[in-house]
């Protein structure tokens, strides 16, 4: 089923450069990894980037604009519904072609999900704040703006059988699990693929199923299907992928060359 003019293809919605932090081929991704780039950004660096706040969202030092409410809010529901809204805003303001109501479900699955479950301990007061978070082993989890956008365009319907690519810590599995009938949750590192099975059933997210493998390769045994999410970039779409989805489905993923 290679061909393209079948499938109703959002593969190349989504910039690299928007999706930083998730620009890595899968294969590429290593557990013996030991020199990773220090991607943590202390809440005083947030608060100094206020000062020196770009045009474009972004301070002279690349830190994200982070208002300072969203700072001081102090238990995670809270911290959880500012971030909700917050998305909203950006996704409806940015995108005036977005689904709302696909949107709305989107947000309405994350609101059930707690963050911080899905973090390492010391990560977990950060869980709410548009950054993407270290989760070991040279990985993060992705800003949760980038999430909602991915998942809202890929218009998951309660049926569907979706291939989730990149668990990770089980985060965007979660969220998919409460949108879809199934998701089939792939990942290269073995470490992050036994603990996101062991997480992801301790929580309850049972029509999820996390198998360790090259991601890029796709999961034949539960194929096809309707949407396939891959939260890692490449210069180029995975045949194998395009092969695995029903007619009509939809391949979401950061497509093109970065720098990052």
């Amino acid at each position: 089923m290679g061909s393209i003019g079948r499938l109703f293809a959002l593969v190349t919605l989504i910039s690299v450069s928007a999706a930083a932090g998730a620009s890595q081929h899968l294969s590429a991704r290593s557990a013996t990894q030991s020199n990773c780039p220090d991607q943590h950004l202390l809440i005083k660096d947030l608060l100094a980037s206020r000062s020196t706040r770009q045009p474009n969202g972004s301070s002279q030092m690349g830190s994200p604009w982070i208002p300072l409410d969203a700072l001081l809010i102090r238990t995670p529901e809270q911290r959880r519904d500012f971030m909700l809204r917050s998305i909203e805003q950006q996704l409806e303001s940015r995108h005036s072609t977005i689904d709302l109501r696909e949107l709305d479900r989107v947000l309405g699955a994350m609101r059930q999900i707690d963050r911080e479950e899905f973090l390492p301990r010391n990560e977990r007061a950060a869980a709410y704040l548009p950054l993407s978070l270290d989760i070991g082993f040279c990985q993060t989890l992705s800003d949760p703006y980038i999430i909602a956008l991915m998942l809202s365009v890929a218009d998951i319907g309660p049926h569907a059988n979706v291939l989730d690519v990149g668990t990770g810590s089980g985060y965007q599995a979660a969220i998919l699990s409460r949108l879809a009938m199934h998701v089939q949750s792939l990942e290269i590192v073995p470490q992050l693929a036994s603990e996101a099975r062991k997480r992801l059933r301790h929580l309850g997210f049972l029509n999820v199923d996390v198998e360790l493998a090259d991601g890029y390769a796709g999961w034949p045994p539960r194929a096809p299907f309707d949407v396939i999410i891959v939260a890692a970039g490449s210069t180029a779409i995975p045949q194998p992928l395009l092969d695995q989805l029903k007619p009509g489905g939809r391949l979401i993923m950061p497509v093109g060359r970065t720098s990052l």
